[in-house]
């Protein structure tokens, strides 16, 4: 056997063994309703992201905001969308993990899908305070 025969039946043999589990995780409603609502929070993290970049009008923004110095990063508004990417990726890793651990702990199974709920909704509060920081003058 060479070494593409070798990779092939691996990836075959790990293509199925993601199948039982994907199948195993879609079983449970909890973990459906754990994956409905992140795609759901992921979905509103981009709509106020787009929304966000959507309403500037210069060319560079504030992107974060400290309470002892002040402005310290200042770029372009596509860097907006960094939020929403690495809550994706961030949440899929959870997801894939979730997927995984199943079989073996089910209340980690839940816990790693509720995170990524949780990565979500901490994202969305991150993108409201760039709101605020480039767009409300408290002072």
């Amino acid at each position: 056997m060479n070494f593409a025969q070798k990779s092939l039946a691996f990836v075959s043999l790990a293509r199925s063994n993601f199948q039982a589990h994907w199948h195993s995780f879609w079983a449970y409603l909890p973990l459906r309703i754990h994956l409905f609502l992140w795609l759901i929070s992921f979905f509103i993290c981009c709509f106020l992201s787009y929304s966000l970049y959507s309403q500037l009008d210069q060319d560079n923004i504030n992107l974060h905001y400290n309470i002892l110095f002040g402005t310290d990063l200042i770029g372009p508004p596509a860097r907006l969308y960094f939020l929403p990417v690495s809550s994706l990726l961030i949440g899929s890793v959870n997801l894939l993990l979730s997927v995984y651990l199943l079989k073996y702990h089910r209340l980690l199974a839940y816990l790693t899908a509720g995170s990524a709920i949780i990565i979500n909704i901490l994202v969305a509060l991150g993108i409201y305070s760039l709101y605020l920081i480039n767009f409300v003058n408290l002072f």
